[in-house]
């Protein structure tokens, strides 16, 4: 005779009922935090569907801003351009790109007056701006200056 034999109805009647609440808090205690995040995902989605056509709409936006700059080469152009229309002299490696169509631009030995004009140049007519700038004066040689800088397309308002 097995042990589950040995119990009266009563008791077999006990166990299969424990059994059966213990499963049940089992099964509830796997499948809660599923409903709980499903509850939670349906609640979240109405904004994030809310989101999702906002940034659809700003796609032509988006699209004509990245049309609108210059790619990087070309602005390593422009400001290479630029320098040779106010004489100033670049060495082959003072201008590199920068990110998407930004530069880097590290010049040793130029006029103070010149650099203000570059700067001015390149934001007025080729749109590019200061991200970073770093001038030292060159105590050795009154007016002339190092400089190294960063520049940007300028975004559209």
């Amino acid at each position: 005779m097995t042990r589950w034999q040995e119990l009266s109805p009563r008791e077999r009647h006990a166990v299969l009922g424990g059994s059966a609440a213990v499963l049940l808090v089992i099964a509830w205690l796997a499948v809660e935090p599923v409903l709980e995040a499903h509850r939670r995902y349906t609640a979240e989605l109405p904004a994030l569907r809310a989101d999702l056509a906002w940034m659809e709409a700003r796609v032509p936006v988006v699209a004509a801003l990245r049309a609108a700059r210059p790619p990087t080469g070309q602005t390593v152009a422009r400001v290479r351009a630029a320098a040779g229309e106010l004489g100033a002299n670049l060495a082959p490696d003072a201008v590199s790109p920068r990110g998407e169509a930004g530069a880097r631009v590290v010049v040793e030995d130029l006029a103070f007056a010149t650099l203000v004009q570059l700067l001015a140049i390149l934001e007025q007519r080729d749109g590019l701006v200061v991200v970073t700038l770093e001038v030292a004066r060159k105590p050795e040689h009154p007016g002339q200056v190092s400089a190294a800088f960063d520049l940007a397309a300028k975004h559209a308002p």
